[in-house]
């Protein structure tokens, strides 16, 4: 989110002169769930806001055009590894062994690559979290664009604050300093925090 869009405030202390900015409280891991090329939601197996255990299957989707292509392969794979097999019994073959089992192994190498991309259709959860941000109206059946944002994983750990601080004042802070996060709300938390990293090329755009 842009700086004006957020609503949280958020000041350092490293001298007595206190720097005032904006900032985003979040996570300090979440897992974003991107959609992949022509897929098709199938299933919805986590509601939002449903706790999972490290590993469950977040969503499923399909694709015809990757159903196609391990199709092809499997067949492919299929006939080579027959021909392979019976070259050695047949004359007329068996100096086309040594071709076809190269041609054997770019189909099973073929088939790995498949098969990795399928998994892009069925992400898991790397760790234990809550599914947030899951768009309500997405439906079983639906088609998704690429790297459409489907939900995110947060995780039950620590949290962390985002900020963009202005050059001039980004010599005054260390790591190890202090800080305050106030909400702009006041309904929220207010946490005490300490500087852990400054990324000096940093853009000022922060990651949501």
């Amino acid at each position: 989110a842009w700086m004006g869009a957020l609503l949280f405030t958020l000041f350092v202390v490293p001298w007595p002169t206190r720097i005032t900015t904006s900032g985003l409280l979040q996570p300090r891991d979440q897992f974003v769930i991107y959609a992949p090329e022509h897929a098709r939601i199938a299933t919805l197996p986590v509601a939002n806001g449903v706790a999972v255990a490290s590993g469950a299957v977040l969503l499923e989707m399909s694709s015809p055009n990757l159903q196609a292509r391990s199709d092809q392969s499997e067949a492919r794979r299929e006939r080579l590894s027959l021909q392979s097999a019976s070259a050695g019994f047949d004359p007329e073959t068996r100096k086309d062994w040594q071709v076809l089992n190269e041609q054997l192994l770019t189909a099973q190498a073929e088939e790995s690559t498949i098969s990795a991309d399928t998994a892009r259709y069925a992400p898991t959860a790397p760790y234990e979290g809550v599914l947030r941000d899951l768009n309500p109206d997405i439906q079983v059946g639906d088609w998704v664009g690429n790297h459409e944002v489907l939900g995110r994983l947060i995780s039950k750990g620590p949290r962390q604050v985002v900020t963009y601080v202005d050059g001039e004042d980004i010599q005054r802070i260390a790591v190890g300093d202090r800080a305050l996060f106030i909400s702009d709300s006041l309904e929220g938390p207010t946490v005490r925090l300490e500087v852990t990293g400054i990324d000096r090329d940093a853009s000022r755009t922060l990651t949501e």
